[in-house]
Order: C-alpha cells, then sequence, then structure tokens
C-alpha cells in the first residue's frame, strides 16, 4: 500500500473510532441509566440506536476540520468516507 491509501484508511479508522467514542459519550452524558449495555438494549428495543449514534458521529466534523488545517487531506478524505459509509449503512438498516 502507498501512503495515500494508508492516509484514507488511517482517516476512516480514526474516523469510525471517534464515532464509536462519541457515541459512548453521549450515551454515557445525556442517557445514563444504570449501565451502558442495559442503555443499548433498551435503544435497540425502542428503535433509537440509530439515532444515537448519528449524534455520536458528529464530532467527526471536528476531526475533519482539524486534518484540513494540518493540510493532511488524504485523512480528512478518509474521515469523510467513514461518515458516508455510515449514513449509508443506515439508510439501509432503515429499509429493511
Amino acid at each position: 500500500m502507498n501512503n495515500i491509501q494508508k492516509d484514507v484508511l488511517l482517516g476512516a479508522l480514526l474516523g469510525l473510532i471517534v464515532c464509536f467514542l462519541g457515541t459512548v459519550i453521549y450515551i454515557v452524558i445525556v442517557l445514563p441509566i444504570h449501565s451502558i449495555s442495559e442503555t443499548f438494549a433498551v435503544l435497540v428495543r425502542e428503535n433509537l440506536l440509530t439515532k444515537v449514534i448519528t449524534l455520536g458521529a458528529l464530532p467527526n466534523g471536528l476531526l475533519f476540520q482539524f486534518f484540513i488545517k494540518k493540510n493532511q487531506l488524504y485523512k480528512a478524505r478518509g474521515v469523510l468516507m467513514s461518515v458516508i459509509l455510515i449514513a449509508v449503512f443506515f439508510i439501509i438498516y432503515n429499509l429493511i
């Protein structure tokens, strides 16, 4: 793999990790039931998990802006690709 592909892949992985961390932080701060696993079970049962994960993906905008400011455009492209991947996954999930 060349450097461009590595940068795009790294950006995509960082985008997915930031989305996961954003979701967990949102659940801990806004939806403190008893535990994270119980909260996930409630979100799945109430069909709200996609909405919470989408809110967790908002920090990707900050990561994208950081990479743009540092002139690391391929990493920013990877972050954008992960956001698009999450959006397409949820569109398909909601259609099924």
